[in-house]
């Protein structure tokens, strides 16, 4: 931030001196890149590597559904991963442990380069001969491809926020995060309209291992302050807490939960509308795409965020998501005197709506409960952990469960429970923890 102003007297003439800035600005713009570029990555690779495992396992929503689950795995390694190497190592054990591990995955990408026709993509041999096992298969075939770079990559975001903190304690890094999911927007967005349309699948792994190249490159320059502290005694100290620290299990499952919900809901609804509009690509894309852009808005600013505006908007869509499935295929149906005709793009915009304002909903309450800045890496492999539990439910639990699609009913009222219950703690405190009990059961039960 800009410094004030430094006021001199000399022969009773005033001065004011303004002092140069600080590296912030250098800092900041260094890890933004860097960060924005490790979520480009991540969120190109997964559309690139679906599009060549759903011809062989027949491009079924279930097939993006155990893809999702890989990912929201492997990113739960990685925050974990990230969380441990900030709260054991020093600053420079860090950086020094994570950039040999890039180095092992470079190394790996160009040994598969020279076994495969490109990197990332497997031979033919791999592809199934029957049905049996789709998703350990899958599971199999990802972690074999992509399972290294991609663990990496997923430590990117808690990792860089931390060592941010480390650099400039007093500026928040929590806007980092913001960036992290903006860069996968951006490359949602890309895939689809430019590298799709423009590049076959080998260009596109050579042009993704060319950027890991880059992003390695710029994870190097980050942790450069790091490792000039050579000398453990002129090591970086960690940033003091600005505050103490949460409740740590109390935060844990407030954190567990609601992110969970998010990714249950987002699954739910993604294989929601494949069956009852199309397995199209583009909507397996938009909800995700919405999904991440409500953890831009939240993160940048809670207030976009505001209960008062999206529980109504929730409610709404709800009651329009009821009212078709009741309805179940029919495209044209009366109430009173009114007739509604509900095309696609009307269902597509109904189920979209009702994902996007259920997340701002819980990603809202995320952020209001995020930790003073030393505790980041624990948030957020709460967070992944959540995002891992809600794959789970969805990918795996549900379909043992449940008949039909109950996953996606499940997730629309664990959302409302949550909000209620955070609504009801946060707002309207217990004046003792019967009453907190009681409270919360009453929200949840509404």
């Amino acid at each position: 931030a800009p410094q004030p102003p430094v006021h001199i007297l000399h022969r009773d003439r005033h001065f004011f001196v303004f002092p140069p800035p600080a590296p912030y600005h250098a800092s900041m713009l260094r890890y933004s890149l860097t960060i924005t570029l490790g979520a480009l990555l991540i969120f190109a690779l997964q559309p690139l590597i679906g599009k060549v495992l759903l011809p062989w396992f027949g491009g079924g929503p279930s097939v993006w559904s155990a893809c999702m689950l890989f990912f929201q795995s492997l990113l739960l390694a990685g925050y974990a991963y990230a969380h441990l190497l900030n709260s054991r190592l020093s600053p420079r054990k860090q950086a020094l442990v994570h950039l040999m591990g890039l180095g092992a995955a470079a190394v790996l990408l160009l040994l598969w380069a020279l076994s495969w026709s490109a990197p990332l993509i497997p031979t033919a041999q791999f592809r199934p001969t029957d049905s049996s096992w789709p998703a350990l298969r899958i599971l199999g075939l990802l972690g074999l491809a992509v399972g290294l770079p991609f663990f990496l990559l997923s430590a990117t975001s808690p990792l860089l926020q931390a060592w941010f903190h480390r650099v400039e304690a007093e500026s928040s890094p929590y806007k980092l995060y913001a960036l992290s999911n903006l860069g996968s927007l951006a490359a949602l967005a890309a895939y689809p309209f430019l590298l799709e349309p423009s590049l076959g699948l080998a260009e596109q792994a050579w042009l993704w291992t060319a950027t890991f190249t880059v992003f390695a490159i710029g994870m190097g320059l980050c942790a450069w302050p790091l490792l000039r502290a050579s000398d453990p005694s002129k090591a970086l100290p960690p940033p003091m807490p600005a505050q103490p620290a949460p409740n740590k299990r109390r935060s844990a499952l407030w954190w567990l939960a609601l992110a969970a919900a998010g990714s249950a809901l987002l699954l739910a609804a993604t294989n929601q509308i494949c069956l009852n509009v199309a397995v199209v690509p583009f909507l397996w894309v938009l909800p995700l795409a919405l999904y991440l852009l409500s953890f831009v808005l939240c993160f940048h600013d809670p207030r976009l965020a505001a209960r008062g505006f999206w529980v109504p908007i929730f409610a709404l869509s709800c009651s329009a998501i009821l009212a078709m499935l009741f309805h179940g295929a029919e495209k044209s149906w009366r109430v009173g005197s009114v007739q509604f005709e509900l095309g696609l793009s009307l269902q597509v915009f109904i189920y979209s709506l009702n994902l996007f304002s259920g997340c701002m909903l819980v990603h809202g309450e995320l952020v209001r409960r995020r930790p003073p800045p030393a505790h980041l890496t624990s948030f957020y492999m709460w967070m992944s952990a959540g995002g891992a539990v809600g794959g789970f439910f969805v990918s795996l639990l549900a379909p043992a469960l449940f008949r039909g699609l109950w996953e996606f009913h499940a997730s629309l009222l664990a959302v409302a429970a949550l909000s209620l219950a955070a609504w009801w703690e946060r707002e309207r405190p217990p004046e003792s923890p019967s009453d907190h009990w009681s409270g919360r059961a009453t929200a949840t039960a509404v």
